[in-house]
C-alpha cells in the first residue's frame, strides 16, 4: 500500500515538474508573441512556417523515432537500447543531409530554399533530436527536474532570441537564427551524458547497435511513419493555405499553430510522456484505470475549450487586434476555425501513444495517412471548386477534427478489449 502511495506521489511530483517546465515556456511564448507579431509580419511567418514544417518532419526521420522507445522500456538495458540506436540515426542521417547539401552547392543547384536555410534547418533538427533523447532519457532516469528545465529553455529561448533577433535584423533570417539558438540553449540544459555514453558505445561495438536496431524493427517500419505523418498535420496547414490561396493567410495559420501547438507540446513533453510511462506500467494488469483516465481527461477539457470558443467567437477580432496588431485581425478567426481540431489532437495525444503500447502500430499509420490526405486533399479540393481561403478554413479542420474522434473511439474500444483479453486467462 505505502509503495503504491509513493508511486503515485512520484508521478504527481513529476508531472509537476514536467508541467511547470513546459508551461512556463509555453507562458514565455504568449508573453511574447504580441511583440513578434509587430517584429514580423503575417508574410514573414508564412515563410518560416516552411522552414519550421521542414525541421519537425525531419527530426522525426533523422531519429527513425527510436527515443520514444526510451520511455516504454521495461528494463533499463531496453531503454538504452532504443536511445543508442537513436542516435546512431541521428549521426548516420545528420552525415547523410549534410553530404548532399554539400554536393548540390558544388553543383550550383538551387533548391526551392537557399542553402543557407537549409543547413540551418539540419543544425536545428540535429539539437532538437538530441533535446529530445536527452528529455526523454532523464524522465526514464525519474530526473523529471532535468527534463522540465530542458523543455522550458528549448520553448522560452526560441521565443527570446527571435524576438531580439528581430530588432536587429527582422525577416526570415531573425526568426531562423533565433530558433536555432533557442535550440542550442535547449540541448546545453538537458541531460547530455546519455548521447557521450552512447556515442562510445557505438564506436567500441557498432555490432551491437546493429543489432539493437533489427531487434525493433518495428518503430522504422510504422511508428517513425506514422509520427512523422502525425508531425506533418501539425505543420502542414499553414505552407498548404499559403500554397493553395495566399502567403498572407498562411502566416495567419502559422501563428495560430504556433499559439495553438504549443499547448499541445506541453501537454505532449509532460502528460504524454508520463502517460506513456505509467500506461505501460498498467496496461497488463490494470487497463480499465487507462481508460478512466482518458475518458475523464476527455470530460475536464471541454468546458475549458467551450469557454475558449464562446470567447474567440464574440471578441476573436478585437482580441486579436489588442494583442497582436492590426494586421494580425483575421487571426481570431483562424483561431476559433482550429479550436474543435487542436482539441481532439490533445486527446489523441493519450491514444496515439496508447496505440504505440498496445502495439497497434499499423492502426496508427492508417489514421496519419488517414490526417495528412485530409488535410492535403481538402485544401486542394476546396481551392479547385473556387472556395474563398474563409470557407476552407472552417471546412478543412472540421473534416480533420471528425476524423481524429473517430479514430480516438477506436483506441479506446481497443483497450476495452484489451482489458477483456487480460481478465480471460484468470
Amino acid at each position: 500500500m505505502e509503495n503504491a502511495t509513493g508511486k503515485r506521489h512520484g508521478t504527481t511530483v513529476a508531472f509537476g515538474k514536467l508541467l511547470s517546465g513546459s508551461g512556463l515556456g509555453y507562458a514565455t511564448l504568449l508573453v511574447l508573441s504580441p511583440l513578434l507579431t509587430r517584429l514580423y509580419s503575417p508574410t514573414d511567418f508564412g515563410r518560416f512556417a516552411v522552414f519550421g514544417a521542414l525541421v519537425a518532419i525531419a527530426s522525426i526521420f533523422a531519429t527513425l523515432s527510436f527515443e520514444f522507445g526510451i520511455l516504454g522500456g521495461r528494463r533499463r538495458s531496453d531503454a538504452l537500447g532504443y536511445a543508442f540506436v537513436a542516435l546512431a540515426c541521428l549521426l548516420t542521417m545528420t552525415g547523410a543531409t549534410l553530404a548532399l547539401l554539400a554536393l548540390s552547392a558544388v553543383l550550383g543547384m538551387e533548391p526551392a530554399l537557399p542553402h543557407w536555410v537549409l543547413l540551418s534547418a539540419v543544425v536545428s533538427c540535429f539539437l532538437a533530436a538530441l533535446t529530445s533523447i536527452g528529455i526523454n532519457w532523464a524522465i526514464r532516469s525519474e530526473r523529471p527536474g532535468v527534463a522540465a528545465r530542458g523543455t522550458f529553455v528549448s520553448l522560452s529561448g526560441r521565443s527570446a532570441s527571435q524576438a531580439a533577433l528581430g530588432f536587429l535584423v527582422g525577416g526570415l533570417p531573425g526568426l531562423v537564427v533565433g530558433e536555432l539558438l533557442g535550440r542550442v540553449a535547449g540541448w546545453l540544459t538537458v541531460e547530455r551524458g546519455i548521447v557521450l555514453h552512447g556515442v562510445r558505445s557505438i564506436l567500441a561495438k557498432p555490432h551491437k547497435v546493429r543489432k539493437g536496431f533489427s531487434a525493433r524493427m518495428d518503430y522504422p517500419l510504422y511508428t517513425t511513419p506514422g509520427m512523422a505523418l502525425e508531425t506533418a498535420l501539425v505543420w502542414l496547414p499553414a505552407p498548404l493555405f499559403a500554397l493553395f490561396f495566399d502567403p498572407t493567410v498562411g502566416g495567419y495559420v502559422a501563428l495560430v499553430q504556433r499559439l495553438g501547438s504549443a499547448p499541445l507540446t506541453v501537454a505532449n513533453q509532460s502528460l504524454g510522456q508520463l502517460f506513456h510511462r505509467r500506461a505501460s506500467q498498467l496496461v497488463d494488469t490494470k487497463p480499465g484505470r487507462i481508460v478512466q483516465f482518458v475518458v475523464g481527461l476527455s470530460v475536464l477539457t471541454m468546458p475549458l475549450t467551450l469557454a475558449v470558443g464562446l470567447v474567440l467567437w464574440f471578441w476573436g477580432e478585437q482580441l486579436a487586434v489588442l494583442v497582436l496588431g492590426r494586421q494580425w485581425s483575421t487571426a481570431g478567426f483562424v483561431a476559433l476555425a482550429f479550436l474543435p481540431l487542436y482539441y481532439l489532437q490533445f486527446l489523441s495525444l493519450m491514444t496515439n501513444r496508447l496505440l504505440l503500447i498496445l502495439g497497434r502500430m499499423r492502426l496508427k499509420l492508417i489514421a496519419s495517412a488517414t490526417h495528412v490526405l485530409l488535410i492535403s486533399g481538402g485544401c486542394a479540393a476546396t481551392a479547385s471548386m473556387g472556395m474563398s481561403w474563409q470557407s476552407a478554413i472552417i471546412a478543412v479542420p472540421a473534416v480533420l477534427a471528425l476524423s481524429h474522434f473517430a479514430f480516438l473511439l477506436i483506441a479506446i474500444a481497443m483497450l476495452g478489449r484489451h482489458r477483456t483479453e487480460v481478465r480471460l486467462p484468470a
